[in-house]
C-alpha cells in the first residue's frame, strides 16, 4: 500500500490541504548414603587383670607312708602366677595372642551384629515414593499440554466453553462467574493489541504475535459458531440478545482477517466495483457489516479524488509520504483544489471515527452481552 493515505486507515487527518509543517496519514493490518551396616560401638578397651595373684603353697614335707597305687594324675598347679581372671569370650571366638611374659589379654572384638535392614526398607519407601511423585507430575504435565479438547454436547456446555475462552483463554465448561468490572478479560488484552498492531501504535507487536492474536480470535469464533448451532437445534426461535452478538462476533472476526486493498488498488477499480473490495462485510448479512463496507467504499472514492489533485499538480500520489506532501505543498494549484482538499480531509476524518465507532462497539458487545446470552439459555 502506497503510503500518502495512511488516514484512510489511521483514523488521523490527512492533513491534504497544502499548509507547512503538516503530513497527510498513510494507509494500511535413595536413596540417601545408607549408614554403614555393621555398626561399631566403643572400641574395646584392654582388661587389665586386678585380681590378686594366687600366692604359691608350699608343698608338706614328705611322710612316709605305706605304698598304694597311684591315683589318677593331677594337672600341677603352675608355681609362677595363676591365670588372670578375664571375660569369658563368645564360643565363636578367639583372643589375640600375646606374649607369655605378658600379663595383660586383649579380649576379642565385639563380634559382629546382623545387618540393620532398617535404613534399606526406608530407602526403598523414599525411592518408590519420588517416583510414584515424579509418574503423577508427568501424567499431569502431559495431560496438560496434549489433553484432548473439552466437550459438550448441550448449547448451555458449549456456550460456557466459549465464554470461558473468551474471558480466561481456557477451555472449560464450568459456568462462568459474575461479570468483574476491574477484570482485564483475555478478549480484551487480544483485542487491543490487535488495534496497535493494525495503527502501527506499537512497534513491540510483532508479526508473529499478530498471527497469534488472530488464531485466537478463529478458535472464538468456531466455539461460538458451535454454541450457535447447537443452541438452533434446541430452540425454535433464536433469542434478540443472540442474534446481534453473532453479528457482533462475526464481524469482528471479518475485520481481524480482512487485508485492506492498497491505493494501487483502489485506483485501478472503477466507481461501480469499489464495493467488490469490501464484499466480505456486505456478505455478513447485518447492518453493521453493510454500514462498515459503505464507509470504506466512500474512502475509496475520496482517495481516487485527492490523487486527481496530485495529479493536477505535478506530484506523484504512490511516493513516500514527505516527498508528496512537499512536492504539494510547494505546487502552484487553484483555489478550487485547495476547497476539494479541505473536503476530502473531512470525509476520510468522518469515515475513520464511525468506523472506528463500530469496531469498538463491537468488541465492547464481547464482554458486555456476555452475561446476557448466558442468561437467555436454559
Amino acid at each position: 500500500m502506497s503510503t500518502p493515505s495512511r488516514s484512510v486507515w489511521s483514523g488521523q487527518s490527512s492533513n491534504l490541504r497544502p499548509k507547512p509543517g503538516i503530513q497527510p496519514t498513510a494507509s494500511t493490518s535413595a536413596m540417601p548414603n545408607m549408614p554403614t551396616n555393621t555398626p561399631t560401638g566403643t572400641p574395646a578397651q584392654p582388661i587389665t587383670s586386678n585380681t590378686p595373684a594366687m600366692p604359691s603353697i608350699p608343698l608338706a614335707p614328705a611322710q612316709p607312708v605305706t605304698p598304694t597305687p597311684s591315683p589318677a594324675p593331677v594337672q600341677p598347679i603352675s608355681s609362677t602366677t595363676p591365670p588372670p581372671v578375664t571375660s569369658t569370650p563368645p564360643p565363636t571366638s578367639r583372643p589375640s595372642p600375646r606374649p607369655a611374659s605378658d600379663d595383660i589379654i586383649i579380649p576379642p572384638s565385639e563380634p559382629a551384629q546382623p545387618k540393620n535392614k532398617k535404613p534399606l526398607i526406608i530407602g526403598a519407601i523414599i525411592v518408590a515414593g519420588v517416583a510414584v511423585i515424579a509418574g503423577l507430575i508427568f501424567l499431569l504435565t502431559g495431560s496438560l499440554r496434549g489433553s484432548a479438547p473439552v466437550e459438550a454436547t448441550d448449547a448451555k456446555g458449549k456456550f460456557n466453553i466459549y465464554a470461558n475462552y473468551l474471558l480466561f483463554g481456557t477451555d472449560s465448561k464450568d459456568p462462568i462467574p459474575d461479570y468483574n468490572p476491574e477484570e482485564l478479560y483475555t478478549f480484551e488484552s487480544v483485542f487491543n493489541q490487535i488495534e496497535k498492531f493494525h495503527n502501527g501504535t506499537d512497534e513491540t507487536i510483532t508479526i508473529e504475535t499478530n498471527e497469534t492474536n488472530s488464531q485466537y480470535i478463529n478458535k472464538l469464533k468456531n466455539l461460538f459458531d458451535d454454541f450457535y448451532n447447537t443452541y438452533s437445534t434446541e430452540t425454535s426461535e433464536i433469542a434478540g440478545d443472540i442474534s446481534e452478538y453473532k453479528e457482533s462476533i462475526d464481524f469482528i472476526h471479518a475485520y481481524v482477517n480482512f487485508i485492506p486493498p492498497s491505493d494501487e488498488d483502489i485506483l485501478a477499480t472503477t466507481d461501480s466495483d469499489f464495493k467488490e473490495l469490501y464484499q466480505v462485510f456486505y456478505d455478513l448479512g447485518s447492518d453493521i457489516g453493510e454500514d462498515y463496507g459503505d464507509y470504506n467504499v466512500k474512502n475509496a472514492e475520496a482517495i481516487v479524488e485527492l490523487a486527481k489533485i496530485y495529479e493536477e499538480a505535478g506530484c506523484d500520489f504512490n511516493q513516500d509520504v514527505e516527498t508528496a506532501i512537499t512536492c504539494l505543498e510547494n505546487a502552484n494549484i487553484s483555489e478550487e483544489s485547495i476547497t476539494k482538499l479541505d473536503e476530502i480531509d473531512t470525509i476520510l476524518l468522518d469515515n475513520e471515527s464511525k468506523m472506528a465507532t463500530i469496531v469498538s462497539d463491537s468488541a465492547d458487545d464481547f464482554i458486555d452481552q456476555c452475561w446476557s446470552v448466558k442468561n437467555e439459555i436454559r
